[in-house]
């Protein structure tokens, strides 16, 4: 499932970097872009592309200004992700690559 999800907002949305944190009974992505986003729109887009994915999951939007400010903030979700998660996609790793 992680790997099916993070193609799709790769393909459609091209982030910077995506998150993935497994809570128990569901599975938490961050998704993070270089610029400026307006959440709410980026939600919203992401559950669209994503609506046929039958387990449950939460998408958290972030600039990357935003996460990398409070990912050093214990108790924070961004501190959970980067200590407790793994990074699916690395866009900056990727463009190195090629």
């Amino acid at each position: 499932m992680e790997n099916r999800i993070k193609n799709k907002i790769v393909m459609e949305l091209n982030p910077q970097k995506i998150y993935y944190l497994n809570m128990g009974p569901i599975s938490i992505f961050v998704v993070v872009w270089n610029e400026e986003i307006n959440k709410r729109e980026k939600r919203k887009y992401i559950r669209r592309i994503l609506k046929n994915i039958e387990s449950p999951f939460d998408i958290i939007v972030y600039s990357n200004d935003e996460f990398e400010k409070n990912m050093y903030i214990v108790n924070s979700l961004t501190y959970d992700v980067v200590k407790h998660g793994e990074i699916l996609y690395d866009k900056g790793v990727i463009e190195m690559i090629k």
